[in-house]
């Protein structure tokens, strides 16, 4: 004790003479040596402070006992100080190699609880920043260092102690962060006002979707048609919506199915970007290894290409608004632009508002961490004082230094381009290719500001480039004026296939070559030049390169992107239209503006919130968080939109939303493929895949079914509107009429949605029964003709009834005959009669049949032929704008 005292006084002397007299540096061998003693020579000042430092406060007072509690509990060795120094930093290995983190153990510093007979003290973790360039070390940062204390001493009496004795040891980087910011004490939180109005109002809205639903339910299995402002309201029917996927069509028709791949691939761009951002913002104790991959062509296409993606969703939204306003404009001679603007603000808000309220409410509630405080305050502070610049889409200019959730800039450019976009729709189809040069100018025009910006404020894209004025995002990345020409093209685009749209447009092979070839070099090009300019000695390279490259990569990269939807449009995609059309993209499609809003809230949570250690960077690791990412932003992404945004757009007047069709979600749609793909049913097993829309039909269409000799048909008719539905039955054999289970599952899964299945009884003849799938019934029967020759489609399929029994069973032979796909014609129910409408080039039904030796399987696909652009109703164009992903009307929104 009394050697440690001794210590302990010599510290203080040798710290006084340096305040007084001013400290000789000594070299970066001695200084590293003396980072080792941190922890013990921190310690012992902190002993000796209670005994020469003034206490100004009641508070400050209290903190200085409990140090010399601690002091003296740690000197008798009681356990609880011996864990409150042990949850100290140690001085990292690889100081040299950029590990300049050490946290302590956090959550050890906060279990710290002792209750003496005079005091009760709890552990506070606190991080300080300690300057190793001002001795000499070669390190890119400062240390982090973290310290636990006891949890009376306020964050600035603990700024105050620690930096005496980093100060006179020249290591303290004078005041650093705001301390404030970086300690972490155990305390009871009390939800503030704003927190507890969020949590009624999520709460009676949850209980308003909630009775809803099952209201909605209720309807279901009454066989009855719910409400349509209950079924607005409908978390099942709203969920059937987002997973429904619809069958890719043939032939140039409305949907432009590419996009839909398009818009799901940018979304998830835009995730592994921000993951970028984060990784490379994170503590690292590998910052060289982060450093090399930042600088590689991987590096550079996953993190500094990824603003592209925002570019792709522009130039959609351009090319789908345009799309919508021209056809409107041709079939009525005008716009109503009110409906309109009140179409996008309903489309965009609820789903945003609500993101708004759960940061200004639950942000600093939900999460606790190194630096999630850090991270908490500035979303607070930024959304208390920006939400409603944010809610009026104007923050990228208002308020832009403190953006409620940065990534949400691109909401403003959105809208303040689609307000505009009436005007320049109307003036497009009033003066057609004589305004064209209009818009192309006022493309260039942007083009040209970004370009002028750069050169004048001499921005540079190397990050190891001088920062100018340090404005360059606020200048050249998030106005809208700096931004508009992407979605400019994208609207010129969008006029080049409304005057397409009833022909296809069949380009010769060399000019499918030049233009693939023209597409890769444009993608190859863009991303090698980015990564000469961002890497490197920046000096080798004239400052007008770097503007000629902010100033139009992107509409190049635009170009590339409607040259693959141009080519896909027109069935000259190849492989590349299959895998951006494939259907499996679509509710990801749906998803896009939901999981835009709210990645950026769950990735800041979960990575501050977890961190308690510095992490090591592989491309493995940002990988894996980026797909973690991914899955936790489409869970939660769906339940944001189909409480917030797929509800609301029901809602709308005007252009909103198709009728939904009601399909099985995702999972269970599986299940019941592997059964039937396994013959785990050994009969009655339906499949449904959903087609496209509802289609307002005169009369009962029901497929034609083959008739042959011994078959009996019968047929139950449903009368309502709604989409046919893909539907397999197995059969085997049985005993007992299954048709009404199998009935019921096509209704469960399809209601109310036109529903076609089959079904089989094997009493000595089999018995055929379809029907469609809706709530309002009326039957009737008939038996066909016993001659194969009249059946329309008798050249596909022969059934030939066989009486050979045994055990008083019957059995029944089934062989195709010709080929194995047929077009036939539509049938309608009258009045007990089949009658035969006439084959219409707009109408069909494609028959196809397979066989194995133990089921038989017989698909029947019913699907209204393809309408052209022009014909579609207003959402049925590839879910609506760029980003909104569904049936609406927006870009990363739809």
């Amino acid at each position: 004790m009394a050697h440690r005292a001794r210590g302990g006084r010599a510290l203080l002397v040798a710290f006084s003479v340096t305040i007084l007299c001013g400290a000789v540096v000594p070299s970066a061998d001695a200084q590293l040596q003396q980072l080792n003693q941190i922890p013990t020579g921190l310690l012992e000042h902190l002993k000796q402070v209670s005994q020469y430092w003034n206490a100004t406060s009641a508070t400050d007072h209290a903190c200085l006992n409990q140090l010399d509690v601690f002091a003296r509990s740690f000197d008798a060795g009681e356990p609880w100080a011996l864990s409150m120094f042990d949850s100290w930093g140690k001085n990292p290995s690889g100081i040299l190699f950029g590990n300049v983190f050490e946290f302590g153990n956090f959550d050890q510093c906060r279990r710290i609880s002792h209750q003496g007979s005079l005091t009760s003290i709890g552990g506070q973790h606190c991080t300080l920043y300690i300057d190793l360039s001002r001795i000499g070390v070669p390190v890119p940062a400062p240390l982090q260092y973290g310290v636990c204390v006891p949890d009376t001493c306020e964050p600035a009496l603990v700024a105050q102690l620690t930096q005496a004795y980093f100060a006179a040891n020249q290591m303290f980087v004078g005041n650093g962060p705001i301390l404030e910011k970086f300690c972490y004490r155990d305390e009871d939180r009390s939800f503030p006002a704003v927190t507890i109005v969020a949590i009624v109002l999520f709460s009676v809205y949850g209980a308003f979707l909630l009775l809803a639903t099952v209201v909605d339910l209720f309807f279901f299995y009454q066989k009855r048609e719910a409400p349509s402002y209950v079924k607005r309201f409908s978390l099942y029917t709203n969920l059937g919506h987002v997973f429904r996927i619809v069958p890719r069509s043939v032939g140039k028709d409305g949907v432009l199915e590419c996009v839909n791949g398009i818009r799901a691939l940018s979304m998830l761009w835009i995730i592994v970007n921000h993951v970028h951002d984060s990784a490379y913002g994170i503590p690292t104790f590998n910052i060289p290894v982060r450093q090399e991959y930042a600088e590689s062509y991987f590096g550079v296409l996953f993190h500094r290409l990824g603003g592209k993606a925002v570019d792709i969703f522009l130039m959609l939204s351009g090319m789908l608004v345009a799309l919508k306003m021209l056809r409107e404009l041709e079939r009525t001679k005008r716009l109503n632009v009110w409906e309109l603007w009140l179409h996008r603000i309903v489309r965009l808000t609820p789903a945003y508002a609500a993101l708004i309220m759960f940061g200004i409410a639950f942000v600093d509630v939900v999460g606790e961490g190194i630096l999630y405080k850090l991270v908490a305050e500035e979303l607070l502070t930024a959304c208390h004082k920006s939400w409603w610049s944010a809610l009026l889409y104007v923050q990228n200019y208002v308020h832009y230094e403190s953006m409620c959730f940065v990534h949400t800039w691109y909401l403003s450019v959105d809208m303040q381009l689609y307000i505009v976009s009436p005007l320049l729709m109307y003036l497009l189809w009033r003066y057609g290719k004589r305004f064209i040069p209009v818009i192309v100018l006022l493309a260039m025009l942007s083009i040209s500001c970004v370009f002028a910006t750069f050169m004048v404020n001499e921005y540079r894209l190397n990050r190891s480039a001088p920062r100018g004025d340090g404005l360059m995002p606020r200048k050249t990345y998030h106005p809208t004026h700096a931004r508009m020409s992407v979605w400019l093209f994208g609207v010129l685009f969008g006029y080049l296939l409304h005057r397409t749209r009833e022909a296809r447009v069949k380009l010769s092979k060399p000019a499918l070559a030049l233009g693939w070839l023209l597409t890769i070099a444009i993608l190859i090009v863009t991303g090698y030049s980015l990564k000469q300019l961002y890497i490197g000695d920046y000096t080798r390279i004239l400052p007008i390169a770097d503007a000629f490259y902010e100033s139009l990569h992107r509409s190049f990269w635009a170009f590339a992107v409607m040259w693959v939807i141009f080519v896909c449009i027109n069935e000259q995609g190849g492989i590349v239209d299959r895998f951006l059309g494939c259907p499996l993209w679509q509710p990801l499609s749906r998803l896009s503006y939901s999981m835009y809003l709210v990645h950026i809230a769950i990735q800041a949570i979960t990575l501050t919130q977890a961190l308690r250690f510095p992490v090591e960077f592989t491309v493995v690791n940002i990988f894996y968080t980026s797909f973690g990412l991914i899955g936790i932003s489409a869970a939660i992404g769906t339940v944001w939109c189909i409480a917030f945004d797929d509800a609301t757009l029901e809602t709308l007047p005007g252009p909103g939303r198709a009728a939904a069709v009601r399909s099985f979600p995702l999972p269970m749609a599986a299940a019941v493929g592997l059964a039937a793909v396994f013959g785990f049913v050994p009969t009655g097993v339906v499949v449904a895949v959903p087609l496209p829309g509802t289609v307002p039909f005169g009369r009962d269409p029901l497929a034609m079914l083959p008739r042959g000799e011994g078959v009996r048909v019968r047929t139950d008719a449903f009368a309502c509107e709604g989409s046919f539905l893909v539907v397999v039955v197995f059969a085997g054999v049985v005993e007992l009429d299954f048709s009404a289970a199998i009935f019921a599952l096509a209704a469960a899964t399809t209601e109310p949605a036109r529903a076609l299945f089959v079904s089989t009884l094997w009493y000595g003849f089999p018995e055929l029964r379809f029907g469609t799938g809706c709530s309002s019934s009326r039957s009737s029967s008939s038996v066909a003709s016993k001659s194969s020759s009249s059946s329309i489609i008798s050249d596909v399929f022969t059934y030939v009834g066989s009486s050979s029994s045994s055990s008083g069973e019957a059995s029944v032979a089934v062989g195709p005959v010709g080929a194995t796909t047929a077009v036939v014609s539509w049938l309608a129910v009258e009045e007990d009669f089949l009658l035969l409408d006439p084959p219409s080039p707009r109408r069909s039904v494609e028959a196809m049949y397979t066989e194995s030796p133990l089921r038989l399987s017989i698909s029947f696909t019913i699907s209204p032929s393809k309408p052209m652009l022009s014909e579609l109703p207003p959402d049925e164009m590839a879910g609506g704008d760029s980003m909104l992903g569904g049936e609406g009307d927006s870009s990363i929104t739809e």
